[in-house]
């Protein structure tokens, strides 16, 4: 494991050596997204997922203007 970081007071991640990260879930947290990723649910409402990025991929954020200016 390289660091741990806490996001709320329900949830906390696990940044490890090899790039992915475990999330932990100690209660209900309202912002987590729905997962796309393996989740183990355990007993008394405590869940851990375990995430693994996939390539960046940079995006333009701006408008691109052609003809039609």
């Amino acid at each position: 494991m390289v660091r741990t970081e806490r996001m709320s007071s329900a949830f906390i991640k696990y940044h490890l050596d090899d790039g992915r990260a475990m999330h932990r879930f100690v209660a209900p947290e309202p912002r987590a997204k729905p997962p796309d990723h393996l989740r183990l649910s355990l007993p008394l409402g405590e869940s851990w997922t375990l995430v693994q990025a996939g390539p960046h991929e940079r995006e333009t954020l701006f408008g691109r203007f052609g003809e039609t200016v």
